[in-house]
């Protein structure tokens, strides 16, 4: 590695749904560890979501304020 290069680890997590208290808390308990083992100097963390719809049951038309959904 060249001597004027910074390590830096590169974190990137989907998830299904948006939750970002549990990634702030995520970076919080993890960073330092991360930093110690990995010999990085900082960690770039990148947070996306892929969420996706669940299936209508029986294909049924919605009902204004209710939510009828299936796994």
């Amino acid at each position: 590695m060249s001597p004027g290069w910074t390590t830096t680890l590169h974190v990137e997590l989907v998830m299904p749904f948006v939750w970002h208290s549990a990634f702030e808390e995520l970076k919080e308990q993890c960073s330092a560890e991360l930093l110690r083992i990995t010999g990085a100097k900082a960690i770039d963390w990148k947070l996306s979501h892929n969420i996706a719809t669940l299936k209508r049951v029986k294909n049924q038309p919605g009902i204004n304020g209710v939510r009828t959904l299936s796994r």
